[in-house]
């Protein structure tokens, strides 16, 4: 019955109408198996931090994770948090694309449009501009500027831009054709009008998608589409990043349920070569595969389930640490910042010195993150309620103040079926915290087992394919 339910809630309404039929059952057999009782988790799957975003120098980092936003103003001696239930519409344990403008305004392309706050704003609100538009992705315009793409099914997507992040997104460039759903957003690091969009093209009358490259050289004015082809089981197509020494050249990865197969794709989009492929963890929600050109020439490139690897300039493969669950990988001058999932890895964040071997030097640990929100205030009502669920997924149950360790399968049980949604703790249990001056206008009530669950189906719907 479960089964069913999972089924329909993916693929029997319109506004999912993207998922392919044959994607449905596979998708909620995996999501149910998923549901067996394993380590407590009680903020919405593993944690990981999957971005960084460099302020006015490296001392001044915004890191974006699985379970909120975490912030340092001292290069990396105190963090403080912003749980992920202040922003509008959190999808816990899911990584969305995001950017950082020089006036410290935060983007997050989220599911019902651009989510902007910024970093001491305990408040994030929709870009009105693209509000009810499923965002896939927004990123930084080379020498200023930001673009984003919209991704619903059955009707006309596109390019957007901002001059500076702070007034409204506008469309440029022609519209795409309706049954391309795009996912990433590129460009060419030294010309703001050559961009990259890649995606899915449904194919006329049928339920099956094929890989599509658009490029252009005038920011959208005139597109020249490129086919990628997907095999039986891939289902997205994510631009990874232009060669800055070559700007006819990118690296595209097709994702399938449970691999990614990176491309290497030069001339322009005419000519296409497989490099590797990567086992990648099941139907993850927006599952991170990585890859970043450094200062030497080298790429480095990886995913959370087998590791980071290396191709020199000379086109050899090395792996470098098979055991890293790498969700992100970005340069900043001589240096490549490591998201790792801070729990089986030696560091939430770590930084690696380019053309020197391996031995990245944690920056963030989860012990280090502060019970504050990034305001600066003390920890407000609403993410006080998240604290000890923070804490135990952290691998920190001991510091929970007489932690009353409840059966959440009592109450989840009543809710939905035989489902163990695991062990968690009483939100009651955390010490009322400090007034704050944070104003947030979220409610604080914290989800049953029930909403937990459905919270999760339809997070895996959203992923595989977009509302409408």
């Amino acid at each position: 019955m479960a089964l069913v339910i999972v089924r329909r809630l993916i693929v029997g309404s319109p506004r999912r109408s993207r998922l392919r039929e044959r994607s449905g059952w596979v998708v909620a057999a995996v999501l149910i198996a998923s549901m067996a009782p394993r380590t407590a988790l009680a903020h919405g799957g593993r944690p990981q931090t999957y971005d960084v975003l460099f302020g006015a120098d490296a001392s001044d980092l915004v890191v974006p994770a699985t379970f909120g936003v975490m912030s340092t103003t001292d290069a990396g001696a105190h963090w403080d948090w912003l749980c992920i239930e202040g922003m509008p519409d959190a999808r816990r344990g899911s990584v969305r694309p995001a950017v950082r403008t020089p006036t410290d305004r935060i983007l997050f392309a989220q599911h019902f449009g651009l989510v902007v706050g910024s970093q001491r704003d305990c408040a994030p609100a929709y870009d009105t501009s693209l509000h009810d538009r499923y965002v896939a992705d927004v990123t930084a315009r080379p020498g200023g500027g930001y673009a984003a793409v919209s991704s619903d099914g059955d009707v006309v997507n596109g390019l957007y831009v901002s001059e500076t992040g702070e007034e409204p997104f506008f469309p440029v460039g022609a519209p795409f054709p309706i049954g391309f759903l795009p996912e990433r957003v590129r460009f060419d690091p030294s010309d703001p009008m050559h961009v990259i969009v890649s995606g899915e093209t449904q194919t006329p009358g049928g339920l099956d998608f094929t890989g599509t490259l658009f490029i252009s050289h005038d920011l959208g004015a005139h597109w020249d589409a490129h086919d990628v082809p997907l095999e039986p089981d891939e289902h997205v197509l994510r631009a990874l990043a232009v060669d800055p020494a070559d700007p006819e050249r990118l690296f595209v990865v097709a994702q399938s349920s449970t691999a990614d197969r990176v491309i290497d794709v030069t001339a322009g989009g005419t000519t296409l070569a497989t490099t590797l492929t990567l086992e990648a963890t099941p139907i993850a929600s927006d599952r991170p595969m990585v890859l970043a050109f450094a200062s030497d020439g080298s790429v480095w490139l990886g995913n959370t389930q087998a590791g980071l690897y290396r191709i020199d300039p000379d086109g050899s493969l090395h792996t470098v640490d098979k055991f890293l669950r790498v969700a992100c990988i970005v340069p900043h001058g001589e240096d490549l910042y490591l998201c790792g999932d801070g729990l089986d890895d030696d560091f939430a964040l770590g930084v690696q010195r380019i053309g020197m071997d391996y031995a990245p030097t944690p920056l963030m640990q989860f012990a280090q993150i502060d019970s504050q929100r990034v305001c600066g205030t003390e920890l407000d009502p609403m993410c006080a309620v998240w604290w000890n669920d923070l804490l135990l997924d952290t691998g920190r149950a001991d510091m929970i103040p007489d932690a009353g360790q409840t059966d959440a399968g009592s109450d989840a049980g009543t809710d939905a079926g035989a489902v163990d949604a695991g062990p968690t703790f009483d939100a009651s249990t955390t010490p009322a915290p400090a007034p704050s001056t944070c104003a947030c206008g979220v409610a604080g009530r914290r989800p049953g087992g029930a909403a937990m669950v459905f919270a999760s189906m339809l997070l895996v719907g959203l992923f595989l394919r977009r509302r409408r």
